[in-house]
């Protein structure tokens, strides 16, 4: 009897654990996912979900032999198809500023929205992206590494990875914002570490702030990707208030500014993997 009685009690208090279980599980919040659509679902609330792209050299069909192995590269054709999609179906760009009061205050952007940024500071970029973006109204971020930049008039150059040219830097404006790629640390040390998260923080710092003087800009864009805590807290001290991953991801609300994700946009499969980022058929 008295084992009965206890057999009983077991299972009345397993019960009873199981739907204090249940009842914890039912207010947790729930977040749902309408494939790679621009809304989260949070509890009750929905939430924006912004995509940031990210591409670097454009080149023209001349240049196919140079650069159609290069997974960075795309040609300036299928980035312009990309931009008539984003277009053709309502997407507005956004500027950096606009993410940043959309982080910190909470502003409203709009329905349909995206950020276009590009890295390393291509010449490229002003030659063929600057007219695609314009003809929409688009607007753009370009990450430029500073001390590549190049101050004397040249001509371009198509067959090489050319730098931006400051005349073309003050030429296209209207369009693109410039950022910071770093002034001189887009590199890897002997074992294939990015130099901004090895280097002596006062290097790293004195990297930071020249950048900043040349461009005047607090927007940044960790070379390769790569930073940590004390990246982070060097960038705050040089006055720079947001910066760019090139991990996958879309922007919410309760992104860190420090850790923007963006979609690299590579050649291969260039648009199939565009229309896939934003949900397009």
């Amino acid at each position: 009897m008295k084992l009965k009685k206890t057999i009983v009690i077991c299972i009345c208090a397993a019960l009873a654990l199981l739907a204090a279980a249940a009842a914890l599980i039912s207010v947790k919040p729930q977040a749902y996912y309408f494939g790679r659509g621009a809304i989260e679902k949070i509890g009750d609330k929905l939430e924006k979900r912004v995509p940031v792209l990210l591409y670097h050299h454009l080149y023209a069909p001349e240049q196919q032999a140079v650069y159609g192995n290069n997974p960075m590269a795309l040609p300036v054709g299928v980035f312009a198809e990309q931009m008539k999609l984003l277009a053709d179906n309502g997407y507005q760009t956004i500027t950096a500023d606009e993410l940043y009061r959309f982080l910190t205050d909470g502003a409203p952007l709009p329905k349909k929205c995206v950020m276009v940024t590009f890295d390393d500071g291509y010449e490229s970029n002003c030659v063929y992206a600057y007219p695609v973006l314009k003809q929409y109204g688009f607007k753009a971020v370009i990450f430029a590494e500073t001390s590549k930049i190049i101050w004397e008039d040249c001509a371009f150059d198509p067959a090489g990875l050319q730098r931006l040219r400051q005349k073309s830097m003050a030429a296209t404006g209207d369009v693109f914002t410039f950022a910071s790629h770093s002034h001189a640390m887009h590199w890897q040390d002997e074992g294939g570490n990015p130099v901004l998260t090895t280097k002596p923080a006062d290097e790293v710092l004195k990297d930071m702030e020249t950048s900043r003087d040349v461009l005047g800009t607090d927007i940044y864009a960790y070379p390769y990707g790569a930073y940590n805590g004390t990246v982070i807290d060097l960038l705050g001290q040089a006055g720079y208030k947001m910066s760019f991953l090139n991990k996958a991801g879309r922007v919410t609300k309760r992104t860190h500014p420090f850790k923007i994700p963006r979609y690299t946009i590579y050649q291969n499969n260039a648009t199939a993997r565009f229309k896939n980022t934003l949900g397009l058929k």
